[in-house]
């Protein structure tokens, strides 16, 4: 007997959440010490040592010592060692250069392969930067529970009703794509704003920030050369400076760095940012990013792959922009009606003992069938919709059990 359209995608859906642990939040325990989050962080699977979460530094640093105990271990080799001058560690021994590629840090149960590292001295504190953070994906520190969340919450209650369906189009008021912004982009390598001096390297793969004299951040690229502009992400009467970095890649080429100058000077972005938005037209911007990490998820085409939003709204009491995709649910969900129209569509050719057979991944259908599935799942996480709410999971286990061994594995 064929099941209705609605119990397969409840199953599908948690199916796909048991796939890829990326789908599913998880909370890390953080200790406060000096007035900075730490975090237990295992290194190149043989150590495992504190951290500082540090989101204004560009990439990781770890000291000479640790560095010097690495190589003893056989997990750091010469081959790891980015281009560089020579480097003089703890013991007097050398290394190529000051910059090299971890093969792995993990997080909880988060492991990421090929992070850039820069080399401290033995009295550095061991960050957590940019080069590994930006690759976790959604993240977040709740100051009051003292964790680091990564991932979007979702509920493990079980519901079958219908998912909501936004009743209107959301339209905001007004919409800049970054391709519109090149002209806030200077041509020469130095400008002046509020007393700040921003100055490019001649090779534009060093920005150096100073007030008054007085360097307050230098910035060195991890790919390609960078650009530099001000803009009034925050209202029409002060500029944010923003700095523009080419990474390379297929999926992910710009990197966003945005500070602010006044009041006074931190960061408050770092990230892709695909399109800022003011959506009450108010003046105040907000950052889209459309995630890429899902594109080829389990062989799909790359125009298949969905791609939910991550929204980012400045945070007035924090000083920086935040997650922020629960206040634009609707934006999220406008298309979902189609996608399950689509997904429907696409199900009523395919018995449940056809899926259980693979005989779906024999034909054409696969690549939109699967696809509507990852939109919808993903679209629902992102917007943080519930059991109250209307998302559908199922606790079907059996099903569950051998869907698992005639499909996925």
């Amino acid at each position: 007997m064929k099941t209705s359209p609605v119990t397969r995608v409840s199953v599908l859906l948690l199916i796909v959440l048991l796939w890829h642990s990326a789908l599913l939040a998880e909370d890390i325990p953080l200790s406060k010490k000096g007035g900075v989050y730490q975090l237990p962080v295992e290194i190149n699977g043989v150590l495992t040592l504190n951290f500082v979460l540090d989101s204004g530094a560009s990439e990781v640093l770890i000291p000479a010592d640790v560095v010097l105990t690495l190589i003893r271990t056989g997990t750091i080799k010469e081959t790891d060692f980015l281009p560089g001058q020579t480097y003089v560690l703890a013991d007097g021994s050398t290394v190529k250069s000051p910059r090299f590629v971890l093969r792995s840090l993990k997080v909880g149960q988060r492991r990421i392969a090929n992070v850039a590292t820069s080399i401290g001295n033995i009295s550095s504190a061991l960050l957590l930067g940019q080069s590994f953070l930006e690759k976790l994906g959604v993240w977040g520190i709740d100051g009051q529970k003292q964790v680091l969340t990564i991932g979007t919450k979702v509920e493990k209650e079980v519901s079958s009703q219908h998912p909501y369906i936004p009743q209107k189009i959301y339209v905001p008021k007004k919409v800049i794509d970054w391709k519109e912004l090149d002209e806030i982009f200077i041509k020469g390598n130095k400008l002046s704003y509020a007393g700040y001096e921003v100055a490019k390297s001649l090779n534009s793969t060093v920005i150096t920030i100073k007030k008054n004299g007085e360097t307050l951040k230098s910035l060195e690229s991890q790919g390609g050369p960078s650009d530099i502009g001000l803009f009034p992400l925050l209202g029409k009467e002060v500029k944010q400076l923003i700095i523009l970095t080419t990474t390379g890649g297929a999926i992910c080429c710009e990197f966003h760095t945005i500070y602010e100058l006044s009041p006074k000077f931190r960061l408050i972005f770092a990230g892709q940012a695909a399109n800022i938005i003011d959506f009450d037209g108010n003046g105040q911007y907000d950052l889209v990013q459309s995630v890429s990490m899902f594109r080829y998820f389990h062989d799909l085409c790359g125009v298949c792959s969905p791609a939910p939003y991550a929204i980012f709204s400045y945070d007035k009491k924090i000083g920086k922009y935040v997650l922020s995709n629960r206040k634009f649910v609707d934006l999220i969900l406008e298309h979902m009606d189609e996608h399950i129209k689509k997904f429907e569509d696409i199900d009523k050719k395919t018995s449940t003992a056809d899926f259980l057979n693979k005989k779906l991944l024999e034909n054409n259908n696969y690549n939109d069938w699967f696809s509507q599935i990852l939109n919808i799942v993903l679209n629902y996480i992102y917007a943080g919709k519930g059991k109250k709410d209307g998302i559908f999971l199922t606790t079907d286990t059996d099903l569950l059990t051998r869907m698992k061994l005639n499909w996925i594995s």
